[in-house]
């Protein structure tokens, strides 16, 4: 399966003790899903897990990069201009998602247009469980 994931799922995944944030990056990693990204994606990405908060060091940042990059899939989306955010930022995850017809999954959909694709962290854990 491919999955966009914003920010936040990461940052969940790896600094809280967020159990199904955790799976679904577990998943990612042993290569069951696949992430699906553009540039800007992975620029947010890198841009977040180098503040001075998280601690990491620039090989931990490369090396999961690196992996989510080359494990993924890498698009380049159709802009969508008439769908209105509240969060500019928040647009690229949205792009990349309905580009690839796959879901996006965030810590807040009320960030998002209204879609059946989009959706928690608890209700894509819960498809994967129950298969």
């Amino acid at each position: 399966m491919i999955v966009v994931l914003t920010t936040d799922v990461i940052i969940s995944a790896l600094w809280t003790n967020n159990k199904k944030a955790e799976y679904i990056m577990s998943q990612l990693i042993a290569g069951n899903l696949k992430l699906c990204h553009d540039y800007k994606i992975l620029t947010e990405y890198e841009d977040v897990l180098s503040r001075t908060r998280f601690q990491s060091t620039r090989w931990q940042i490369n090396s999961l990069l690196g992996t989510l990059d080359e494990d993924g899939i890498s698009v380049v989306p159709i802009p969508l201009p008439k769908v209105a955010f509240k969060d500019e930022s928040d647009r690229k995850f949205y792009e990349v998602a309905k580009f690839y017809d796959v879901p996006l999954i965030t810590g807040n959909v009320k960030n998002f247009p209204q879609d059946a694709n989009v959706m928690t962290v608890d209700e894509y854990y819960a498809q994967l469980i129950d298969g």
